[in-house]
């Protein structure tokens, strides 16, 4: 049974009310000290009513910092990193759940550990990949030996590079995989009963097909959900 207690109800909305009148009042201040002049946001005490310079200061701001090539710059980087991520983890999890191997657990925990990687950590290392992300091919073939014999057989020495600097691709690729999306996906994918598994499985449907008609159609709100986190991350990834 519900108890009808008009008077806590008014004092609960009043506290609702309170809380968010003190999350607008900033941005009411920051929308307001847009609409003056520099002077006038400058003096004190603080304007409250808003001016009429708004739009000079946005097309002064716009020209100064140059925010459409900036806005455009960001947004092609935050696709490519939603549409990047939203793909790897999907596979990953997929893998993960789905195929039966010794190293599922260990590779799921693997990546689950690097959310304690804070991405302060990963600046260097993620700057020198991006200088050349043949690198880690390059250490594999001077370990294993197969650099020196191409050297001895042929004469010419090999030496991998690929620069990712000052592109999308260099801004995009080090930000795509994801252990938040991989853990979502994964107990997403554990929720998948056995018998759909296999009645697609009867019904001719490989590995591929199971994924793409079946298990995406049906994470359609875990993708949603997904991209607009990872949209909000890149998008306000300086880094």
């Amino acid at each position: 049974m519900i108890e009808r207690t008009p008077a806590l109800n008014i004092a609960t909305h009043a506290i609702l009310l309170s809380g968010l009148l003190l999350l607008l009042t900033p941005l009411w201040i920051a929308f307001v000290a847009a609409t003056h002049t520099l002077q006038a946001t400058s003096s004190a005490p603080i304007e409250f009513l808003p001016g009429d310079q708004l739009l000079v200061n946005i097309r002064e701001a716009w020209t100064r910092s140059d925010f459409g090539v900036k806005y455009v710059n960001t947004f092609i980087v935050s696709i490519g990193v939603v549409v990047g991520k939203i793909t790897l983890a999907a596979m990953t999890a997929f893998g993960i759940v789905f195929f039966n191997h010794r190293l599922r657990m260990p590779i799921f925990w693997m990546v689950f550990i690097t959310l304690m990687l804070p991405l302060e950590v990963r600046i260097v290392p993620t700057y020198a990949v991006a200088a050349n992300a043949l690198t880690p091919f390059q250490a594999i073939l001077d370990v294993t030996g197969i650099s020196w014999l191409i050297g001895q057989a042929s004469g010419i020495r090999v030496k991998l590079k690929w620069n990712l600097l000052n592109s999308y691709t260099g801004l995009i690729l080090p930000l795509v995989a994801t252990a938040t999306g991989t853990f979502l996906y994964r107990q997403f994918f554990l929720t998948i009963p056995d018998e759909l598994v296999e009645a697609a499985k009867m019904d001719g449907a490989g590995s591929v097909r199971f994924l793409w008609q079946i298990l995406i159609p049906l994470s359609r709100t875990n993708i949603a959900a997904l991209a607009t986190i990872m949209f909000v991350y890149s998008w306000n990834q300086y880094l």
